[in-house]
């Protein structure tokens, strides 16, 4: 008795376990790490910003005229119901000192997002809404500085991201329709047919079809509101 006992639990705690990784899928919204994509018109003097290879580099020239440099800028559009959290990857190649800063509408001024300067690499994250006081659909700005002439930082990786459904949905009944947000579009992982109609946040239809698995259907950067069979929800599309 003790046996099938112990068994059962066992069952049921593999089981609790899958529900808890299938029900906290993490969902991820990338920011882009193209030089391009950044504003970089504040830089100060004998700062510059560039790729090498897929990372962004942020370097503070031996002629800067000061070691702190704010390099540039990126205005982020966000649900932070979705995404509520930061994470930043730099590389161990990296010899600056670096920090990452958050800037909203009703802040006086830029806020440290880890807490204070940094002299360590690797992954950092931090919580949005802690540091703005925003929540829901955000807009802010996410700040990159350096430290150090003559030195240089290395991002590898700027994201944001959540635990639950998110960018995803997952219509009731015994043919799901789940979807994910990548770059430019949405990609339909499982559908069976199922009617789908995407609207802006205004309510103005952009499109309308049947989703099949491994369909995919391009969309402009933005926030969508997409209804698949009975289910609506809100998606970003980076």
């Amino acid at each position: 008795m003790n046996r099938k006992f112990t068994l059962c639990i066992a069952i049921m705690l593999c089981l609790f376990a899958n529900l808890q990784v299938f029900g906290q899928q993490e969902v991820v919204w990338p920011v882009s790490l193209n030089s391009v994509d950044w504003d970089t018109s504040s830089k100060g003097s004998g700062a510059d910003v560039y790729n090498e290879d897929d990372a962004l580099v942020l370097e503070i020239m031996s002629t800067a005229d000061v070691a702190w440099q704010g390099i540039g800028f990126f205005v982020i559009d966000l649900d932070l119901d979705v995404y509520p959290n930061g994470r930043v990857i730099t590389s161990s190649e990296s010899s600056s000192q670096w920090s990452v800063k958050l800037f909203a509408a009703g802040m006086d001024d830029q806020a440290h997002a880890l807490g204070g300067d940094q002299s360590a690499y690797g992954e950092k994250t931090f919580t949005v809404g802690d540091i703005t006081g925003q929540s829901g659909v955000s807009s802010f700005e996410l700040w990159l500085w350096g430290i150090g002439k003559g030195q240089r930082v290395i991002f590898n990786k700027m994201e944001f991201y959540g635990e639950g459904n998110g960018n995803s949905v997952d219509v009731i009944g015994n043919n799901p329709c789940i979807f994910h947000a990548e770059k430019g579009k949405l990609v339909f992982d499982k559908a069976f047919e199922k009617p789908v109609a995407i609207y802006t946040i205004e309510g103005k239809l952009v499109k309308q079809f049947k989703a099949y698995t491994n369909a995919s259907v391009d969309l402009a950067k933005g926030l969508y509101v997409v209804k698949a069979g009975t289910k609506v929800v809100k998606t970003i599309v980076p």
